[in-house]
């Protein structure tokens, strides 16, 4: 369409010439006459327009084109554009799913309701038969008797509970770029506190008053080991809390926590060999304490991990490792 406008319009300006070289041709054997005039001024702006008409007439289809190229490639622009900032929103959107996917702040949740759990199945299994005393016997003795299953569940709950946060607090310390080898000592001290309540599931004690057996011994020792690791363990990690700015705010709180934790444990050995009669009085009660303790300090800085580090963690250029 646009090639037969331009040869219509080439056409009238051949067609126009001729009539103008006509009567230029005229002009000169009518010498002296009006439309001798009329066609030398017809000559002088045919001599001005025609060039820049035919000119115009022959690049316009040019200009034309060169608009035609541009819109396309400014069209091809857009859309490359528009493709790179929905893959850059595909890809953020991505990289917050994944980062929602390895938050720990959920983790830390569930290890504060196991807590809460470890304390109801505790309070249940003191209140059935054979209704041991909870401040002169050990909590183990739970563990026999008719309903000692749900001590030795109880065992494996504190247990699991400990390894989700040791893996919770890993993973908070990667998010946050801090180097796991600052806290290897008080995880691995809380590694054997965990494992050793799986064990204390696997060996049960023995019965109150009875021969020490193979599985009683090895309880323990296991129980030994444990709660030194879960008091040195806590007492590790807190020491090095306040080396790392994220965790400035939880050292005070960690820290005399995981102190009275220390001196609960010194407490609970040392009677047994300094005052053996008070121990057998109370040796229960401050077992419990110190447990306690352990456990309090372990929901506490659940807590703040999940309320203040996992929550000011939210970007996407952290969820890579």
């Amino acid at each position: 369409m646009e090639r037969a406008r331009r040869d219509a319009q080439l056409r009238y300006v051949v067609i126009h010439g001729a009539a103008c070289s006509y009567c230029i041709g005229r002009a000169e054997r009518l010498d002296g006459s009006y439309l001798r005039t009329f066609a030398l001024e017809l000559k002088e702006q045919l001599a001005e327009t025609l060039p820049a008409f035919v000119t115009s007439i022959l690049t316009q289809p040019r200009r034309l084109e060169e608009k035609s190229v541009a819109k396309k490639k400014s069209a091809r622009q857009n859309k490359f554009i528009r493709r790179k900032v929905n893959d850059q929103k595909e890809t953020q959107r991505g990289l917050m799913n994944e980062y929602k996917k390895r938050n720990p702040a959920k983790l830390f949740w569930v290890v504060i309701l196991l807590i809460i759990l470890y304390a109801v199945l505790d309070v249940i299994a003191q209140n059935l038969p054979p209704h041991y005393s909870p401040i002169s016997q050990a909590e183990s003795d739970l563990a026999v008797g008719k309903f000692g299953f749900i001590m030795t569940l109880n065992f494996l709950n504190r247990g699991v509970l400990s390894l989700v946060f040791i893996f919770a607090f890993l993973r908070t310390l990667d998010l946050s770029g801090i180097a796991r080898s600052h806290f290897r000592t008080g995880t691995y001290l809380l590694g054997a506190w965990a494992i050793g309540a799986i064990l204390l599931a696997i060996f049960p004690t023995d019965v109150p008053a009875t021969p020490v057996s193979w599985h009683g011994a090895i309880h323990i020792v296991v129980a030994l080991i444990a709660f030194i690791g879960g008091a040195f363990g806590a007492f590790a990690i807190s020491w090095k809390l306040g080396k790392n700015h994220e965790f400035e705010g939880l050292k005070p709180i960690a820290l005399p926590l995981s102190v009275i934790a220390v001196i609960l444990l010194v407490t609970e050995f040392g009677l047994d060999f300094v005052f053996p009669h008070l121990d057998a009085r109370i040796g229960g009660l401050t077992e419990r304490v110190f447990l306690g303790s352990v456990l309090l300090w372990i929901g506490i800085v659940s807590a703040y991990l999940a309320t203040h580090v996992c929550q000011t963690k939210v970007t996407p250029n952290q969820t890579s490792e």
